[in-house]
Parts: structure tokens; C-alpha cells; sequence
């Protein structure tokens, strides 16, 4: 308690009297009255505050409940303890009060009796600019302790009572509040309540940090991505986040309530509880009564106190693990390069199969861009926010097949991890899985294949029950799966499965207009990523792009660009940059075209010759449209020999037929 307002050494009149002398304006004693108590009546004096007349104030009832609920943690930290100490307050007419740090009654406990009136009520105002001298104004004014006896107070009114006030602190030492009791004045020559008050404030104090230090535990655990339960030695639920509730479907929190009778399970896990011995994400699907709940448990005991249990959902550990395995689609339509009628209709397909869940067969040779359609079709679709992933059964060995793609359990087979592994379609669930290669998938894993695309169950390898999954199959193969059926390599029922919605993605070679787009796209992909500055490509090099027919199609033109722009040294790319096979079998190939060209002329130029030139009758000989023929002339620069070198037409000549089109040489 703070000295400076100590007056014990005085008797109750000689206060009255310095109190007479000061409002009288007249000289007071300081060694009656304390400096402090002085400085504080001076500041009352200053505020105009009437010491013959209490005024009270009170907060609006609008504003009062706004304050009330800013501060209901200090209340509620508080009323506890005030409520089991009232008890013995009550016994000497007392009450006691607790304040904001603005002096606005926050709680109080009193009894009403007949001859005795309330000096505090919630939504008082008990500053020391309202009130004057008072324990619960003077002791915010000041920032610590305060007693004040009878004629210390300011106000007349208060004379009739002994105040002990000290300051309640949040966790960071700053003043929230003060704790107050006030007793009638004739009390307190048998009762000290100035120690009470400050143990009383400190333990205030230690309970709003406990309280902070629990809530922002709370706050943490709300934060966790996994459910978390603590449970007391008997198993009850002390405390549980929103996330546990949530996975377990509970409306609220059944706190106080024993976890076996929340939650049910038909697997073993209570009893190994009770073997207090730690265990991490352990398989147990729980019954709430309405559904039954797969999850990840994991258990830590407590010595002595009792358990905490930590729970995830499948779905969140398959969206985890997909992330892990990068299984992301980061292609979209617009990223698929190409003007050709031919690929702008794979790409309208493409969009089709997107709009719906369909099972898609995407068709097409190595290197033309399966996958690239596969994760385009899954960001168009509905399950865009999904995971996708991507299988390659050809590269899967055979005796593993079953396992990757549909999980196993522990000990299903040798080498087999403890707590078994989700397979790729249970990864999936929710998005989509991309089966590249499916006409290398082995008959074994076709029949399971088939039945989660009937049902939409897998079975794990060595498990004895399902798991439902909602997973979207787009498969991919460059193989004929008809003959594959013929052969018996690949059920005739998984294909019709299989062959809801066909994709057919077109060879290079069916769309040579785009090879050019596509070369210069990969120009600038890789000129940035090698940090070079090439602006195209020499005319020869394009020409040679263009008569290569590209077998492994854009993948092989990527390839090569790729090289390309690694040997490049000048700003653009020579023939010398391009692999030795590509150039030399465009040439080849070109000379092929040549002599093909020369064939054509040869035979175009002969046929002319034997029917006179007669173009309706040639252009019949060689069965094309005349106008056809026309440009075919035109392109092999075809044209009639001089008049005096053709030979005599005869009577009924073809060239003399009615209507015949002849062509005639200009004169010079």
C-alpha cells in the first residue's frame, strides 16, 4: 500500500479538520495529511468537483454494454474470486468493486439494506474529475495503491467509509483496471484491508494471464491444420479445437465429456490408450452415429495427467501427398499453340470432355501433347481445385502395378512399410488421374481398374475393405487398343469403359502450318532460359523445319529447338545449329519431292502432247478438275510448243472437237 496517502497516525477529526481548512482555501498541516492526498484534492479542486454535493455519472446503457462486453475476460477473471470474498466483506456492511482503466464500474458486490446506500453500481463513473478522492479514481490517477480514510475522500458523502484500492495489470504490465473495497469508516479500526486488496489485485492479475495464455493456446490450436484432443487421466475431453471437431462432425465442443462415449470405433485403438505408449498416424475410421469418419490418429500420453490425440483427414493427407509427389496441372487450353483446323479441333474436343466428368481416352503418337491436354482438360473442369496426377503404367513394374495404383496394407507383401501407403487413385480423391500408357497395364490391375470406374471403390492390396473415391480417369495411349483386345492383352469391357469420350491429338505431320509457331515459341522459351538473344531463324533452317516430317513430333521439335539455341552463336539459327539427321533426311526428302516434281511435269507435259492440248480431254486422261490443271501448268511452267514445230491436226483432230480448250503460245 502506498505510503504517500497513509494517515493511520492521524485520528479521524484531525483529517476532518485539515479537509474544513482546505476547502476553506486556508493552510493545511502536512504532517497530518500526506503530499500525495494533497496534490490529489488540489487536482479534485481543479476538475470543480462540489465536495458538499456528490455527483454521480453514469456511462449510457448503449455505451455501458460496449464496454462491458470489451472487457468481459477481465470480468469473468475477476468475479470469481470477488464473489467467494464478499462473503466475508458482506459481514461489515462492505462492498467491493471492480473498474476499467477509466474509472467505469465494470462489477460490484453489495447488499442493499435500509440504511445503507450503494456507493458503487456497474456503470458508475468513479474518476477523480467526477468524484474527487476517491480509492478507485486516486488509485488510476496515481498508478498504484491507495487507502483512504473517512474526511481523506473528497466528497462529504464519502467521509463514512475506508477505501483500499490497488491497480489490476494484463500480461503486459499495463494497468487494466483497479480492485476496490470499501467498509464502513468505523470498521476499519479492526480490519486492515489494504494487504487483502493487493493480494487480491495480484491475484487478478495472475488469473487474466492465465486466462491470456489460454486462449492464445486456443487461438494456436484453432490454427493447427489437424484436430487436436486432450484428454485427463480418465479419458475425459479437457480441451479440443475446431479442426477435431470438425473432423469428427461434431456440432460443439463436448468438453467434459469422456472421448469413448463422443466417438466409437471398431478398431483396437482404446485399448492401446491404455497402454500409454505413443503411436503416430495409425488408419482408424470413428462412428459418430450418423457416419463413419477415416482418419489419421496419432498419441502421445501424459505421465500421470492423461493423453493429447491428434487427428487429420484422409483427404487432407492425400492433398498433402499429391503436393509432395507434384501431381499439379499448370497447362490450360490457351497455352496449346497451334492455327491448323487440325489441332484448333482436338482443342474444341478437349473443351467438350471438360465440361463434364466423363471417362476421356485421349489417342495420339509419342510426343504430340497427351498430358498437356490431360491437365488442360482438368483446369477447365469443375475439379480444377483438385489434385492431379499423373500415372505411367508403362513405366510401373508389373508385380507393383496393383500396389502404386490402388495402396496396400501393412504386411500385405514383403517390404511392405508399417503402417501400409494410400496408392495413386486414393492420392486423386477429388481431382483427377491422368493414365499414360494404359495399354501397358497388366490384366490383373485392369479388373480393379474397371470396378472403381463402376462403382468408384478401391481396395487396397492385402485389405479386406473398400474406400469410396471421387476421382475423375482421363487415360492416354499411343497403342491400337482394338488390336490389343483382339490379342487379349486388354479387356474388351475396360476399353468400352475406357471409350466413353475418345481424344484424338493430331501428328505434326498432319499439321506442318503450325511448326513454324511452334519453333519460334520454343526459340524464345529457351533463348530466355539460356540467356541468349536469337530473333529467328535463317531461311534455309525454315525450309528444312518444314520438309521434316518429325516422328516424334512436338516433342522431337522441341528437342531439336533446344539444341539449337545451345550451339547457336550468331542472333540467329544457321544449318549448322540443326542436328545432322534432321537436315540430311530434309534433304533427302526434298530431293524425293524434286524428282516426284519433275515426274509430274513430265507426265502432265506428255499427256498435253497426246491429246493436242486439249485441256478438257487431258484433264480427264488424268483425272483432275481442269482447273486443277491449270495451276499444275501454271506451277511447272507448262506451256504449248511454237506453232511450227506441232504437227498437222487431222480432220476430226481433238483439237477440232466443239468446245475443246486448246492452249495457244503468244506470238514472238
Amino acid at each position: 500500500m502506498d505510503n504517500s496517502f497513509s494517515s493511520a497516525s492521524a485520528d479521524r477529526n484531525a483529517i476532518k479538520k485539515q479537509w474544513e481548512l482546505f476547502q476553506q482555501g486556508r493552510e493545511v498541516d502536512f504532517s497530518v495529511i500526506s503530499r500525495g492526498l494533497y496534490a490529489s484534492w488540489v487536482r479534485s479542486r481543479h476538475y470543480q468537483v462540489d465536495p458538499y454535493r456528490k455527483k454521480r455519472e453514469f456511462v449510457p446503457p448503449q455505451e455501458l454494454q460496449a464496454i462491458l462486453e470489451s472487457n468481459r475476460d477481465f470480468i469473468n477473471s475477476a468475479s470469481s474470486i470477488m464473489s467467494k470474498l464478499f462473503k466475508s466483506i458482506d459481514m461489515l456492511n462492505g462492498t467491493i468493486t471492480l473498474a476499467d482503466k477509466n474509472g467505469v464500474v465494470l462489477y460490484s458486490c453489495h447488499q442493499e439494506r435500509h440504511n445503507i446506500t450503494p456507493s458503487h453500481v456497474v456503470g458508475d463513473i468513479l474518476s477523480e474529475r467526477v468524484c474527487g478522492t476517491n480509492g478507485i479514481g486516486t488509485c488510476l490517477a496515481e498508478g498504484s495503491s491507495v487507502e483512504l480514510a473517512g474526511a481523506e475522500h473528497y466528497s462529504l458523502e464519502e467521509h463514512a467509509w475506508h477505501c483500499s484500492a490497488a491497480p489490476v495489470y494484463d500480461n503486459r504490465a499495463n494497468v487494466i483496471g483497479v480492485f476496490n473495497i470499501s467498509i464502513p469508516f468505523e470498521s476499519s479500526r479492526y480490519y486492515q484491508t489494504g494487504g487483502l486488496v493487493e493480494a487480491v489485485a495480484h491475484a487478478i492479475t495472475e488469473q487474466i494471464f492465465l486466462s491470456t495464455l489460454l486462449s492464445e493456446q486456443m487461438a494456436i490450436m484453432d490454427l493447427l491444420d489437424e484436430g487436436v484432443v486432450v484428454l485427463n487421466a480418465d479419458g475425459v475431453i479437457k480441451s479440443i479445437n475446431k479442426k477435431a471437431c470438425a473432423i469428427l462432425k461434431l456440432t460443439s465442443p463436448p468438453e467434459g465429456q469422456n472421448f469413448r462415449r463422443v466417438i466409437h470405433t471398431h478398431d483396437n485403438i482404446f485399448a492401446e490408450f491404455s497402454q500409454n505408449t505413443s503411436f503416430h498416424h495409425r488408419e482408424v475410421t470413428f462412428f459418430n452415429g450418423i457416419r463413419s469418419i477415416p482418419c489419421l490418429l496419432s498419441f502421445s500420453p501424459i505421465p500421470n495427467r492423461g493423453s493429447v490425440l491428434t487427428l487429420q483427414e484422409h483427404s487432407r493427407i492425400r492433398e498433402l501427398a499429391s503436393r509432395a509427389i507434384g501431381a499439379k496441372a499448370i497447362y490450360t487450353f490457351d497455352r496449346i499453340l497451334g492455327d491448323s483446323k487440325a489441332i484448333q479441333h482436338a482443342v474444341h474436343m478437349g473443351k467438350n470432355a471438360a465440361r463434364s466428368d466423363i471417362t476421356t481416352l485421349i489417342l495420339g503418337d509419342s510426343g504430340t501433347g497427351k498430358e498437356l491436354f490431360a491437365q488442360s482438360i482438368h483446369n477447365a473442369s469443375s475439379r480444377r481445385q483438385g489434385p492431379f496426377v499423373v500415372v505411367n503404367c508403362g513405366a510401373i513394374p508389373r508385380n507393383l502395378v496393383q500396389a502404386e495404383l490402388f495402396g496396400y496394407n501393412e504386411g500385405a507383401f514383403t517390404g511392405a512399410t508399417r503402417q501400409g501407403k494410400p496408392g495413386k487413385f486414393e492420392l486423386a480423391d477429388g481431382g483427377t488421374i491422368f493414365l499414360d500408357e494404359i495399354g501397358e497395364m497388366p490384366l490383373e490391375a485392369q479388373v480393379s481398374l474397371l470396378r472403381l470406374l463402376q462403382n468408384g471403390e478401391v481396395t487396397r492390396v492385402g485389405g479386406k475393405k473398400s474406400t469410396y473415391v471421387n476421382v475423375r480417369v482421363i487415360a492416354a495411349t499411343n497403342r491400337n487398343l482394338q488390336e490389343a483386345v483382339a490379342q487379349s492383352v486388354f479387356r474388351k469391357d475396360l476399353y468400352y469403359r475406357l471409350n466413353a469420350f475418345v481424344l484424338h491429338i493430331p501428328a505434326l505431320a498432319e499439321r506442318e502450318d503450325d511448326v513454324c509457331l511452334l519453333a519460334d515459341a520454343f526459340l524464345s522459351k529457351f533463348s530466355a532460359e539460356l540467356g541468349k538473344n536469337l530473333t529467328g531463324f535463317d531461311n534455309e533452317v525454315i525450309s528444312v523445319l518444314k520438309l521434316y516430317r518429325w516422328p516424334g513430333n512436338v516433342r522431337e521439335l522441341e528437342n531439336c529447338i533446344e539444341r539449337a539455341v545451345a550451339m547457336a552463336e550468331g542472333s540467329h539459327i544457321t544449318m549448322s545449329d540443326i542436328p545432322a539427321s534432321i537436315s540430311s533426311l530434309s534433304q533427302a526428302r526434298s530431293q524425293t519431292r524434286g524428282k516426284l516434281q519433275d515426274r509430274e511435269r513430265e507426265t502432265i507435259y506428255s499427256t498435253l502432247e497426246e491429246n493436242r492440248w486439249n485441256i478438257r480431254r487431258t484433264a480427264a486422261v488424268l483425272g483432275v478438275a481442269r482447273s486443277t490443271l491449270y495451276l499444275k501448268m501454271k506451277k511447272f511452267n507448262i506451256v504449248q510448243a511454237p506453232i511450227h514445230s506441232r504437227p498437222t491436226p487431222s480432220a476430226g483432230s481433238a483439237a477440232d472437237e466443239e468446245g475443246a480448250s486448246t492452249v495457244s503460245l503468244p506470238e514472238g
